[in-house]
Protein backbone atom coordinates (compact mmCIF):
# COMPACT_ATOMS: atom_id res chain seq x y z
CA UNK A 1 0.00 0.00 0.00
CA UNK A 2 3.24 2.52 0.31
CA UNK A 3 4.10 1.88 -3.01
CA UNK A 4 0.25 3.52 -4.23
CA UNK A 5 -0.99 5.44 -1.17
CA UNK A 6 2.47 6.20 0.66
CA UNK A 7 4.42 9.55 2.38
CA UNK A 8 7.31 8.36 0.08
CA UNK A 9 5.16 9.27 -3.19
CA UNK A 10 4.65 13.01 -1.82
CA UNK A 11 7.40 15.60 -0.98
CA UNK A 12 7.26 16.46 2.64
CA UNK A 13 5.80 20.03 1.76
CA UNK A 14 2.81 18.39 -0.03
CA UNK A 15 1.60 16.02 3.24
CA UNK A 16 -1.55 16.81 4.20
CA UNK A 17 -3.98 13.49 5.48
CA UNK A 18 -6.72 15.71 4.69
CA UNK A 19 -6.46 15.73 1.06
CA UNK A 20 -4.67 12.53 0.34
CA UNK A 21 -6.54 9.07 0.42
CA UNK A 22 -5.87 5.58 -0.40
CA UNK A 23 -7.35 5.86 -4.40
CA UNK A 24 -3.99 4.43 -5.64
CA UNK A 25 -4.36 1.24 -2.92
CA UNK A 26 -7.70 0.34 -4.39
CA UNK A 27 -6.34 0.78 -8.12
CA UNK A 28 -3.85 -2.18 -7.26
CA UNK A 29 -6.18 -4.36 -5.84
CA UNK A 30 -8.59 -3.53 -9.15
CA UNK A 31 -5.64 -4.61 -11.19
CA UNK A 32 -5.20 -7.67 -8.97
CA UNK A 33 -8.93 -9.17 -9.06
CA UNK A 34 -9.21 -7.97 -13.24
CA UNK A 35 -6.08 -10.14 -13.89
CA UNK A 36 -7.69 -12.80 -12.26
CA UNK A 37 -6.42 -13.09 -8.53
CA UNK A 38 -8.65 -15.05 -6.05
CA UNK A 39 -6.30 -14.34 -3.00
CA UNK A 40 -4.14 -10.90 -1.97
CA UNK A 41 -2.24 -10.32 0.76
CA UNK A 42 -1.47 -6.76 1.20
CA UNK A 43 1.22 -4.90 3.78
CA UNK A 44 -0.27 -2.23 4.84
CA UNK A 45 1.84 0.92 6.03
CA UNK A 46 3.88 4.11 5.75
CA UNK A 47 0.57 5.36 4.33
CA UNK A 48 -0.26 9.36 3.57
CA UNK A 49 -3.84 9.10 3.73
CA UNK A 50 -5.92 9.04 7.31
CA UNK A 51 -9.47 7.93 4.92
CA UNK A 52 -10.47 5.12 6.98
CA UNK A 53 -9.91 3.26 3.05
CA UNK A 54 -12.92 4.85 1.57
CA UNK A 55 -10.35 5.90 -1.44
CA UNK A 56 -9.61 2.41 -2.06
CA UNK A 57 -13.43 1.11 -1.72
CA UNK A 58 -14.69 4.18 -4.45
CA UNK A 59 -12.43 2.22 -7.02
CA UNK A 60 -13.74 -0.85 -6.00
CA UNK A 61 -17.57 0.67 -6.73
CA UNK A 62 -18.15 1.94 -3.10
CA UNK A 63 -20.27 4.99 -3.27
CA UNK A 64 -20.25 7.74 -0.94
CA UNK A 65 -22.63 9.94 -0.25
CA UNK A 66 -23.61 13.62 1.74
CA UNK A 67 -27.00 14.39 3.32
CA UNK A 68 -28.45 16.08 0.19
CA UNK A 69 -27.57 12.93 -1.87
CA UNK A 70 -24.35 14.03 -3.66
CA UNK A 71 -21.03 12.26 -4.03
CA UNK A 72 -18.40 12.60 -2.02
CA UNK A 73 -14.90 12.90 -3.06
CA UNK A 74 -13.27 10.16 -0.58
CA UNK A 75 -10.25 11.39 1.71
CA UNK A 76 -9.45 12.34 5.65
CA UNK A 77 -11.27 16.07 5.34
CA UNK A 78 -14.85 14.65 3.79
CA UNK A 79 -15.31 11.58 5.89
CA UNK A 80 -17.28 13.69 8.42
CA UNK A 81 -19.91 14.32 5.45
CA UNK A 82 -20.46 10.96 5.06
CA UNK A 83 -24.12 10.10 5.57
CA UNK A 84 -24.98 7.43 3.25
CA UNK A 85 -22.72 4.32 2.04
CA UNK A 86 -24.08 2.24 -0.84
CA UNK A 87 -22.24 -1.09 -1.73
CA UNK A 88 -20.94 -2.26 -5.13
CA UNK A 89 -23.37 -4.37 -7.29
CA UNK A 90 -20.18 -6.86 -7.94
CA UNK A 91 -19.62 -9.25 -5.31
CA UNK A 92 -15.95 -8.84 -4.30
CA UNK A 93 -16.43 -11.63 -1.25
CA UNK A 94 -14.94 -14.32 -3.66
CA UNK A 95 -11.71 -12.79 -3.41
CA UNK A 96 -9.77 -13.74 -0.16
CA UNK A 97 -7.96 -11.05 1.59
CA UNK A 98 -5.10 -11.33 3.93
CA UNK A 99 -3.31 -8.50 5.11
CA UNK A 100 -0.01 -7.90 6.63
CA UNK A 101 -0.21 -5.54 9.53
CA UNK A 102 2.38 -4.67 12.44
CA UNK A 103 -0.22 -1.92 14.07
CA UNK A 104 -2.97 -3.25 16.44
CA UNK A 105 -4.37 0.11 16.89
CA UNK A 106 -7.96 0.87 16.97
CA UNK A 107 -9.46 3.46 14.34
CA UNK A 108 -10.03 6.27 16.15
CA UNK A 109 -9.17 7.65 20.22
CA UNK A 110 -6.23 8.66 21.73
CA UNK A 111 -4.72 5.49 20.59
CA UNK A 112 -5.85 5.39 16.80
CA UNK A 113 -4.96 6.32 13.53
CA UNK A 114 -5.09 10.08 13.80
CA UNK A 115 -3.77 10.88 17.01
CA UNK A 116 -1.14 8.37 16.53
CA UNK A 117 -0.03 8.28 12.99
CA UNK A 118 -1.73 11.84 11.42
CA UNK A 119 1.23 14.25 12.42
CA UNK A 120 4.18 11.96 10.43
CA UNK A 121 1.47 12.85 7.45
CA UNK A 122 1.78 16.61 8.27
CA UNK A 123 -1.57 17.12 10.20
CA UNK A 124 -1.53 20.23 12.37
CA UNK A 125 -3.03 19.54 16.29
CA UNK A 126 -6.37 20.74 14.88
CA UNK A 127 -6.22 18.62 11.80
CA UNK A 128 -5.65 15.56 14.19
CA UNK A 129 -9.43 16.60 15.35
CA UNK A 130 -10.73 17.33 12.66
CA UNK A 131 -9.42 13.47 11.17
CA UNK A 132 -10.58 11.67 14.41
CA UNK A 133 -13.58 12.85 14.32
CA UNK A 134 -14.27 12.07 10.76
CA UNK A 135 -13.10 8.52 11.52
CA UNK A 136 -15.51 8.27 14.28
CA UNK A 137 -18.34 9.09 11.94
CA UNK A 138 -17.00 6.60 9.59
CA UNK A 139 -16.98 3.76 12.44
CA UNK A 140 -20.87 5.20 13.50
CA UNK A 141 -22.37 5.11 9.88
CA UNK A 142 -21.03 1.83 9.59
CA UNK A 143 -22.22 0.47 12.30
CA UNK A 144 -25.65 1.96 12.06
CA UNK A 145 -25.99 0.97 8.43
CA UNK A 146 -24.90 -2.54 8.22
CA UNK A 147 -24.45 -3.55 11.97
CA UNK A 148 -21.03 -4.04 12.27
CA UNK A 149 -18.61 -2.36 14.98
CA UNK A 150 -15.03 -2.84 13.96
CA UNK A 151 -13.55 0.31 15.13
CA UNK A 152 -11.89 -1.36 18.17
CA UNK A 153 -10.33 -4.59 16.11
CA UNK A 154 -6.74 -4.71 16.58
CA UNK A 155 -5.21 -2.68 13.59
CA UNK A 156 -8.31 -0.38 12.39
CA UNK A 157 -6.45 2.17 13.22
CA UNK A 158 -3.33 1.31 10.55
CA UNK A 159 -2.40 3.34 7.51
CA UNK A 160 -5.02 6.51 8.05
CA UNK A 161 -7.65 3.92 8.83
CA UNK A 162 -7.18 1.43 6.10
CA UNK A 163 -6.96 -1.71 8.41
CA UNK A 164 -10.88 -0.93 9.06
CA UNK A 165 -11.63 -0.27 5.62
CA UNK A 166 -10.28 -3.88 4.52
CA UNK A 167 -11.61 -5.46 7.28
CA UNK A 168 -15.26 -3.37 6.13
CA UNK A 169 -15.32 -3.01 2.76
CA UNK A 170 -13.17 -6.42 1.70
CA UNK A 171 -14.41 -8.70 4.35
CA UNK A 172 -10.37 -9.03 4.99
CA UNK A 173 -8.41 -10.95 7.61
CA UNK A 174 -5.86 -8.89 9.54
CA UNK A 175 -2.76 -10.40 10.51
CA UNK A 176 0.82 -9.63 12.08
CA UNK A 177 2.76 -8.72 9.46
CA UNK A 178 5.85 -10.06 10.91
CA UNK A 179 4.83 -13.72 10.77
Amino acid sequence: MAAASGLKLLKPEEYNPLKTNTFGTGQLIEAAINDGATHLILGIGGSATNDGGTGMAAVLGWVFLDKYGNKITPNGENLILIYKIIPPDSALSKIKIEVACDVNAPLFGSEGAAYVYAPQKGATPEMVVQLDSGLQHLAEIVKRDFGQDLAQSPGAGAAGGLGFGLLFFLNATLKEGIK
